[in-house]
């Protein structure tokens, strides 16, 4: 067990009910799978640790409920997330035709940098699908994500999923820790503002400032 972690990231997951959200959530973290499962109510919670390039990531896991009763619940979570997965299921077309409004639904509650991955779930249910994958990822492109299909059942790409988006999210604060590292330019009124020392002050300006 890893105590002390680089990054605490929180990922929200969010889909209409029955899509499987929960499974892919204990799969990834517990590698387990239950086919006796009800439908979440409010939110779960789950936590897990990884390491990428060497820093250890700790995740914070947030299982939202689908049915609409619930959303005004779930929307409050939203805040503070790095990360959005919106998943839906391959067998079932309306729960990819509802992803858009998950998105809007995101856009509106989530900071606008946030990070997100859409997730066609149940690839196992070959013979019963009905989402095709370009159909899919013209959904996908649409909201601006990336795409991936997983089966919560076999475990088929579950972790590849999860890595991706973390991995998104990982170059994004990386980067932004850079940035707050560096020196830095603000103007403002035509005045520039340096956190560089000026050795040479025959160089100075006499500024004025009304």
């Amino acid at each position: 067990m890893i105590d002390s972690f680089n990054y605490l990231l929180k990922v929200i997951v969010i889909g209409d009910s029955g899509v499987g959200k929960t499974n892919l959530l204990l799969r990834f973290v517990n590698h387990t799978f239950s086919n006796d499962l009800k439908s979440t109510i409010g939110v779960q919670f789950f936590t897990k640790v990884i390491s990428i390039k060497n820093e250890h990531i700790k995740l914070q896991l947030w299982d939202t409920a689908g049915q609409e009763r619930y959303r005004s619940i779930s929307n409050s979570y939203y805040k503070g997330s790095h990360g959005v997965i919106i998943c839906f299921d391959l067998t079932h077309q309306e729960s990819l035709d509802n992803v858009v409004k998950w998105y809007e639904e995101v856009k509106q509650q989530a900071d606008f940098n946030v990070k997100i991955i859409l997730i066609g779930n149940k690839l196992d249910l070959s013979q019963q699908r009905v989402v095709g994958s370009d159909t899919a990822q013209q959904v996908a492109k649409q909201i601006g994500a990336g795409y991936i299909e997983t089966s919560a059942l076999t475990s088929q790409n579950v972790d590849k999923a999860f890595e991706l988006l973390i991995q998104e999210i990982h170059m994004q604060l990386k980067q932004l820790k850079q940035d707050q590292q560096s020196p830095k330019i603000i103007t403002e009124n035509a005045i520039v503002i340096t956190n560089t020392k000026e050795t040479d002050t025959s160089q100075k300006r006499n500024t004025q400032c009304c």
